[in-house]
């Protein structure tokens, strides 16, 4: 089932990614493009595994730690993380599928904390007037380097995001993980985010 509303497809897609990458040691995002940009894809990596996600479409296995490599999880995911306990289920079946081990609890440092704060930031303004959405900086980013995402409200940039560190282009910037340590919890940093984003 292809949901065909960008916006919600953004949502679930940085919903299952955020989810899943946080519960792997030392798992990670990158952006990629492929075909001149026609596949818009969130690459959930870890250790020996590639997982990507065509937010219209599929859920790929690249690399796995049981040598599980192009199978395709077809588009139902995006209906299956609509049922209830729907998106735990569903990062579990990857990470079976995958030979992953989950943490027990998502994973607290500065990257980490900056996919969840996009996932839960991307889904909260899912009804506004203008869609949010993330992708990397592709020109400023480096294969293997830095990674540098850029927060957008409709097609302009509102902050710059970079190693749990967001930095609005007011110059205002929250490190996540400091204010995470002083006991605000992922709903708080999302809307201290939204704060410190307005201009």
């Amino acid at each position: 089932m292809t949901i065909g509303y960008p916006r919600i497809e953004e949502a679930m897609s940085w919903q299952f990614a955020a989810h899943l990458a946080s519960r792997l040691d030392g798992g990670f995002i990158v952006n990629g493009l492929f075909q001149d940009g026609f596949y818009n894809i969130l690459e959930v990596r870890a250790p020996g595994a590639l997982i990507g996600v065509n937010r219209p479409g599929s859920i790929h296995f690249h690399e796995t730690p049981t040598g599980v490599h192009g199978q395709i999880l077809s588009d139902r995911w995006h209906q299956q993380v609509l049922e209830e306990d729907g998106l735990r289920d569903l990062v579990r079946s990857v990470a079976e599928t995958s030979g992953l081990r989950l943490l027990t609890a998502p994973r607290t440092d500065p990257i980490a904390l900056q996919w969840r704060v996009t996932a839960r930031l991307v889904t909260a303004r899912l009804f506004g007037r203008l869609p949010w959405t993330c992708g990397m900086d592709f020109d400023r980013s480096q294969p293997g380097g830095r990674h540098l995402w850029l927060l957008r409200k409709g097609d302009d940039t509102i902050a710059e995001l970079e190693e749990g560190v967001v930095r609005a282009l007011s110059g205002r910037q929250v490190r996540l993980a400091d204010e995470y340590r002083q006991g605000k919890t992922i709903d708080e940093l999302v809307a201290l985010v939204t704060r410190v984003t307005k201009p």
